[in-house]
């Protein structure tokens, strides 16, 4: 493993102030940078050294031995003990919008949706809504559309941790006082489905919605939409249709801040391209926050000769990255295209 570089800014807000220093010896779970404004903790997401503090950046050289261990938040954020709320929990783990926004999720999840009242809706794109039209409780809507083309991991990890996803959306209903969750799913996805369909045998409260393969199915307004047959202006939160929209990765890091005490130290993520071995997906769960872009690359089989330009995020709204930019708690999808043709002289 390489030198681990962890942004201080990895979240909607302000950058984070370190609090460590170059020399200090740190573990998975050492709180190493906090908020100054709107912002989420920053840990360690290895062991390691810290060998160089810049102004955007921590970076870490690793131990040649990573244990599994981490330090939990009820050791490493003041404050936080075992008897810390669930949303004390949720901020003090630095967990994120792990979908690609980055909006810190202790914030979001600060409201009480049994008492937030309907927003003013626009009659003229709500125009089959009655005017006094209002939903009787409070939603945790669950994103998992995994709306950009070609990304697996979130698919994966319902199929493979759909418990977690489960206890997450409780807690998230909780902590929010809402009443009801609906996991928004494209229906495309059949084994994803089913294991839903399993594990909600025995949830009343929590229901699926069947989404079409559409761009962009995955934007919280849209889930909104698809979900509660509501239209939300441009401006709009969804609290205006009293509902949260929480991507589904982000729950699950709730549920292991809740139930693991975990801090936010690891992301999955999808990369796939023009690799060697095909363009098939590489889904790899809890990399490291910080790893380096060329690292994930080469784990998935490395570049198959030449290439156009690396994006992070995904192939519509994610940018040009470099083989040594870090992955951050955001990074969704790693992908490589293809050489871009040569197009000079072209006519229309």
């Amino acid at each position: 493993m390489g030198n681990v570089q962890m942004l201080l800014r990895q979240h909607v807000g302000a950058p984070c102030a370190p609090c460590v220093e170059v020399g200090a010896e740190v573990k998975k779970g050492t709180l190493i940078a906090t908020p100054t404004g709107l912002g989420a903790n920053i840990f360690s997401s290895v062991y390691g050294k810290v060998t160089e503090i810049t102004e955007d950046r921590i970076i870490i050289e690793p131990d040649a031995e990573q244990p599994d261990e981490f330090i939990p938040v009820t050791e490493s954020v003041e404050g936080i003990t075992d008897e810390s709320s669930k949303l004390d929990l949720v901020k003090a783990a630095g967990i994120v919008g792990m979908g690609g926004a980055g909006f810190p999720t202790g914030v979001k999840l600060n409201i009480n949706l049994e008492e937030t009242p309907m927003g003013e809706l626009d009659p003229e794109i709500n125009p089959e809504l009655p005017k006094d039209f209002k939903l009787d409780c409070g939603y945790i809507l669950v994103n998992a559309a995994e709306c950009e083309p070609g990304l697996e991991h979130n698919t994966r990890q319902i199929e493979e941790q759909s418990d977690k996803l489960i206890r997450g959306i409780k807690y998230s209903m909780e902590i929010t006082h809402a009443k009801k969750a609906i996991i928004a799913i494209k229906k495309k996805h059949h084994k994803a489905i089913k294991v839903l369909q399993k594990a909600l045998e025995n949830e009343p409260d929590i229901k699926m919605h069947l989404m079409a393969d559409i761009y962009p199915m995955g934007e919280e307004r849209a889930v909104v939409r698809e979900c509660l047959g509501v239209l939300l202006t441009t401006t709009q939160l969804p609290s205006a249709a009293r509902s949260v929209v929480i991507n589904v990765e982000t729950v699950c890091k709730i549920a292991e801040a809740v139930d693991e005490k975990k801090p936010c130290i690891s992301k999955n993520m999808t990369v796939r391209g023009k690799l060697n071995g095909g363009n098939e997906a590489h889904v790899f769960f809890d990399v490291p926050v910080g790893v380096s872009v060329g690292e994930m690359i080469e784990k998935a089989g490395g570049i198959d000769g030449k290439y156009g330009e690396i994006i992070m995020g995904g192939a519509f709204t994610g940018k040009s990255t470099t083989l040594d930019a870090p992955t951050t708690k955001t990074t969704g999808a790693i992908l490589v295209t293809v050489e871009f043709p040569d197009l000079h002289g072209a006519t229309m």
